[in-house]
């Protein structure tokens, strides 16, 4: 007869192998209800996608990208099919995945804790709150990384907890540049109301593997280009932020952006002339307008922003005297 615990070992062992290949289960039908769509799954995939951990990125892109949860579950069914595949995960993120998103449903008891009285992510108020279970999520992948090798029992408000401790938070909040660009990418689109303003102005000060590469800088300028434009107290973080990168790193970036500046938002391309923060030096000034010059070669950029300096009064000040004056000497 066989041995019976050998027997439920094999069983459980071949539950394990079908929930790693399959890890989130079959995806919603395209006409299932909204007040039916698996929200939690939902917000932990596009969690996932905002670490890059799709293997194929133009995935995570649309992923992250998704106004509702509705139009999450057509780009899934379009990309996917009937389920997703775990070797579309990067290894690491599957092996969490396995974990913590598990049948034993510790994700579901965080999702729930965070949202015991807060309404669900709706096609009319897309993703409410998920920036919480997100910042949950950071913790736990974290931990998890550090070593820990069961989840089930952790509370995030237990003294153990690594996000109490400077070390971990590092850890937790640090971000690769190209996830901090995706994350911003996602915030910008999703603000409308106090808490995704709140979001995506905390957001800047999320700190980067690194120092900020000329990609990240070029995202933050293209958050000036938004139609419609941001509120302009909003944007104020983005001006902090491009505050502190270096100046030749801002001159290059800025002087590749701003003609379309010029085209769809001349006031911040006058504005985003001053480098944020600082009182530029003689010299600093002609490297700047000699960047502008060599990055627009078929504009006459320094004639617009003379008389843009002219209009709005600016060009009794530097650094707009010194383009009015080269805009006259051209």
């Amino acid at each position: 007869m066989p041995n019976s615990t050998a027997f439920i070992d094999a069983f459980l062992a071949q539950g394990a192998l079908l929930f790693r290949e399959r890890p989130f289960g079959p995806l919603p039908s395209l006409d299932e209800p909204l007040d039916q769509l698996p929200i939690p799954t939902l917000v932990y995939l596009r969690w996932l996608a905002s670490t890059e951990a799709f293997i194929d990125h133009s995935i995570g892109s649309t992923i992250v990208r998704s106004n509702s949860p509705l139009e999450l579950v057509r780009d899934l069914r379009a990309t996917f099919h009937e389920a997703i595949p775990g070797h579309a995960l990067r290894e690491d993120a599957l092996n969490f995945t396995v974990e913590y998103f598990s049948p034993q449903a510790i994700y579901l008891s965080d999702f729930f804790s965070i949202f015991p009285y807060t309404p669900l992510p709706s096609e009319d108020s897309a993703w409410v709150g998920e920036n919480e279970m997100w910042t949950l999520l950071d913790a736990r992948f974290a931990f998890w990384k550090a070593g820990q090798s069961s989840l089930q029992n952790l509370n995030p408000s237990d003294s153990e907890f690594p996000s109490n401790s400077e070390e971990s938070i590092n850890v937790i909040t640090q971000m690769t540049p190209e996830a901090w660009i995706s994350r911003l990418e996602m915030l910008s689109s999703a603000v409308q109301d106090h808490e995704s303003s709140a979001a995506y102005a905390n957001h800047f000060y999320v700190p980067m593997i690194g120092n900020p590469t000329d990609d990240v800088v070029a995202a933050v300028f293209r958050e000036f280009l938004r139609h419609p434009p941001h509120d302009r107290s909003l944007l104020s973080a983005a001006e902090n932020f491009l505050g502190e990168v270096p100046f030749l790193q801002y001159a290059a970036i800025y002087a590749i952006t701003v003609s379309q500046l010029l085209d769809v938002a001349p006031r911040f391309a006058l504005d985003l002339l001053d480098f944020p923060g600082c009182e530029l030096k003689k010299r600093q000034i002609r490297q700047l307008l000699g960047e502008i010059r060599r990055m627009n070669p078929q504009r006459d950029v320094m004639r617009e922003l003379g008389e843009l300096a002219v209009e709005w009064n600016t060009d009794g000040e530097e650094p707009f005297a010194s383009v009015v004056a080269a805009a006259e000497r051209r």
